[in-house]
Formats: C-alpha cells, structure tokens, sequence
C-alpha cells in the first residue's frame, strides 16, 4: 500500500527525498516555483502505511527539445531500493501526469534512461541518444 502525496502536505520526508536525489545524481537543488514564470508543480512523494518515505518526484522547467519554449520537466524520479519494482515509480509517474492536468499544463517531458518505465505509461519518445531517452507526455 502506498499513498502518494504532494511533498508540501508531508514536510517530514522532503530532506530525506533531497538526500536521495543528491546522493543519485549529484548536486540537486529543489526548485523554487516562485523563481519562474511558469507555475511547477510541488514535488511528490510516496509514502508506505507507516507513514515512511519509499520515493519521490520532482519538476524543474527546461526548454522542449524541439524549441526554446519552456516546458515543465519531470527531473528526478527516485524510488528507494527495497521498493522498487512495485509499481511505486508508475504511480508516481501517474500522479504527476494528473497534477500536469489539475494545472492545466498540456504535456510533460523526461529525460531519461529507463525509456521503458514512461513508455508502459503512454509516453511518446522523442529523441534517443547513448542509452538515454527524450520523452513526452500528452496531458488531456
């Protein structure tokens, strides 16, 4: 059982979310919504019956790849190791693709190596590059 939530109504695990993040991918740095013109969406988090962090999803604004609009962009994705492969990264997929649609935000992009993860959830491929992966979501 997992509850996904907004990470402003779970407070307690976002440090912990930003360590993992950090401790992935290196030098993270939470984005500040009220730092661009585009309003993004708060990260998300999963958390098990106990209340404890198991993953999370961030967004950042970047420009599409096809030209410099900005868009927003789902830039970390991170489930901790002895949850994953439970389904936890596709609800939280899922859950960013109905926030982007609560915000009236009309598609998503990713960039990433695990192609196969967003293409389970109807993402469209854009672009690929050495293993790595350019995706876009169409939000209805």
């Amino acid at each position: 059982m997992s509850l996904i939530l907004n990470s402003n109504k779970a407070p307690h695990v976002q440090h912990q979310l930003w360590d993992w993040f950090t401790r992935e991918w290196g030098e993270f740095t939470p984005l500040k919504p009220e730092h661009t013109h585009i309003d993004v969406p708060s990260p998300l988090v999963a958390l098990n019956e106990s209340g404890q962090l198991m993953g999370g999803l961030a967004f950042t604004v970047a420009p599409k790849p096809q030209n410099s609009e900005p868009a927003i962009w789902i830039n970390a994705l991170f489930v901790d190791q002895p949850y994953r492969r439970k389904g936890i990264a596709s609800k939280l997929i899922t859950a960013a693709e109905m926030t982007a649609a609560k915000m009236q935000i009309s598609e998503l992009f990713t960039y990433t190596e695990f192609a196969s993860l967003y293409e389970g959830n109807c993402w469209i491929t854009l672009e690929s590059e050495g293993g790595n992966y350019v995706l876009v979501k169409q939000i209805s």
